[in-house]
């Protein structure tokens, strides 16, 4: 959809789109993270997509609905993270 055609939209009109791409937006992201939990388990090796980890390793330690835990993969450190579905990638 262009600039001209927006701009010719009502605000009810505008509304109505915006509710329509959200959801859309909802829809995905939710199937994204179900996908990512279909693929990650209990002991797997992950990255974060995060500039602060960039490049470190975690371990996956529980897969709960829309997060997982996640530790370092050195023992030496006991921190552990919540971490989003979203920001989970496969090592």
């Amino acid at each position: 959809m262009t600039r001209q055609e927006l701009n010719n939209l009502s605000i009810d009109e505008l509304r109505a789109l915006n509710r329509k791409v959200v959801r859309a937006i909802n829809v995905k992201k939710h199937q994204k993270s179900l996908d990512m939990k279909d693929t990650i388990g209990i002991g797997d090796t992950v990255r974060v997509n995060h500039p602060k980890y960039s490049g470190v390793e975690f371990r996956v330690q529980r897969v709960k609905r829309t997060k997982a835990i996640l530790s370092f993969t050195d023992v030496s450190n006991p921190r552990r993270f919540d971490v989003p579905m979203s920001m989970i990638q496969v090592a």
